[in-house]
């Protein structure tokens, strides 16, 4: 497993909703996914206010292009 630091955004949402970041991977889930899940949520919200959902799933296929670039480092 590859440890990669959070961003603001995900510290920010995991210590208000006190997520645990270590969701069972097995089953399809990452912290990511679910934090991501969360923010799509309130995207519509008064707290993502003007906020486009492009930039979330953007944001979101970033992170997983990182994370697979991570784990393949670690492979080497």
């Amino acid at each position: 497993l590859v440890s990669v630091p959070l961003t603001g955004l995900e510290r920010m949402l995991s210590s208000s909703l006190n997520m645990d970041l270590s969701l069972p991977t097995s089953k399809g889930f990452t912290s990511l996914t679910a934090i991501i899940s969360v923010v799509a949520e309130l995207a519509g919200t008064s707290l993502f206010h003007g906020m486009c959902p492009h930039s979330v799933l953007a944001y979101e296929k970033a992170s997983a292009k990182f994370r697979t670039k991570m784990a393949e480092k670690s492979r080497q």
